[in-house]
């Protein structure tokens, strides 16, 4: 089996799952357009194209032509793209071939744009009318695959989980110093304000609790300054980019996901690995990946005093977070390991050829 896969340049979760991905997808022949550095490491044939965020005609249309070229001189049997962009720029793409190949999309966040009302509108029906180019979509969670179905009309819908390769020791058993932390792209949608919000809360009933930040982004200087502002600035640590993740949740007692938006959190999948207990916010596919009262806790978005009082309610209770971390690593180790990823994805490939051969009715 040949494939074109299209991402655009990518980071955080997405190139986990994709960097996942190509490492077992050794039996298939797989011709990359996007990352150099992830063509190079799985010594893939490539095509350099700049699919990047944001809308420029000329850049988009030179891209549309170079990727038809790139689809009729490779003849795959299958185009699998991973994000709006790229999905974009293919399904365009691929209206210029008399006999397109079939295109599998995965997406992997609700777009921005569902926030937008306007936008969101444009979007819809933009999607709608792509589908005719779709023949099937993979979400990552199934709250994504039912918005997916209910926003976009579409039918052929998997879902497929983010997938973990766990070589992280078991980190279960709390030790030290009382440390809470977060791994996020330090944007508005991860919601670490939030958070510095809860811990504010908690300084001012007695309670301060040392937390570390991963991850850099354009809000870190505003989030610097809510940390002055909240007297937090001895207790809470910026760390910026951390290349070694378990050395990194080894520190931690437990793991804080306060996003406002989330598809399924890689963070998420490697805090688990380390037996780390969750509190993250009931958004997105969160819920897929946290069971109240067995993983962790789950609170609404946006509301620091929820947060806070989940917080105040786990670090009491170091026995309930050494149960709830051994019950996350578990979780991760049956239910979302880059074999059953990998394997679900091929799946999909599978059905959707035989869908489009004619051998299964559509």
């Amino acid at each position: 089996m040949k494939i074109v896969m299209v991402v655009r340049l990518v980071d955080g979760g997405m190139k986990k799952h994709i960097d996942t991905l190509l490492s077992s997808l050794g039996s298939l022949e797989v011709v990359f357009v996007g990352s150099r550095e992830l063509a190079e490491r799985y010594q893939l044939k490539s095509c350099q194209l700049d699919i990047s965020d944001g809308l420029s005609y000329r850049r988009d249309i030179r891209s549309i032509g170079e990727l038809a070229r790139v689809i009729k001189n490779e003849s795959p049997d299958l185009v699998h793209v991973h994000g709006m962009k790229a999905a974009l720029i293919a399904r365009l793409a691929l209206l210029l071939r008399k006999k397109p190949p079939p295109l599998v999309y995965t997406v992997h966040n609700y777009p921005i744009w569902s926030v937008q009302k306007g936008l969101s509108k444009i979007n819809t029906i933009l999607e709608r009318q792509l589908q005719k180019r779709t023949s099937a979509y993979i979400a990552v969670s199934y709250p994504l695959a039912t918005y997916i179905a209910r926003t976009w009309k579409a039918k052929d819908v998997y879902v497929v989980h983010n997938g973990l390769e766990v070589i992280y020791q078991d980190y279960s058993k709390a030790a030290g110093e009382l440390t809470v932390g977060t791994m996020v792209r330090l944007v508005k949608e991860k919601g670490v304000d939030v958070l510095l919000g809860a811990l504010a809360l908690l300084k001012n009933e007695g309670l301060a609790v040392r937390c570390l930040v991963a991850g850099m982004g354009p809000e870190k200087w505003r989030l610097q300054r809510l940390v002055e502002e909240y007297g937090l600035g001895d207790k809470v640590s910026f760390l910026g980019m951390v290349e070694d993740v378990e050395a990194f949740m080894s520190q931690l007692s437990l793991f804080v996901m306060p996003s406002r938006s989330e598809g399924l959190s890689y963070a998420i999948l490697e805090a688990m690995a380390c037996g780390k207990p969750i509190i993250a916010s009931d958004v997105g596919g969160i819920p897929d990946l946290v069971e109240p009262g067995i993983t962790g806790y789950l609170v609404p978005p946006d509301q620091p005093q929820a947060l806070a009082q989940a917080l105040k309610r786990l670090i009491f209770d170091r026995p309930m977070m050494e149960l709830f971390g051994s019950n996350s690593r578990r979780r991760v180790l049956t239910e979302f390991t880059a074999e059953r990823m990998v394997q679900q994805t091929m799946e999909v490939y599978s059905e959707v050829l035989q869908k489009d051969r004619g051998i299964v009715g559509k």
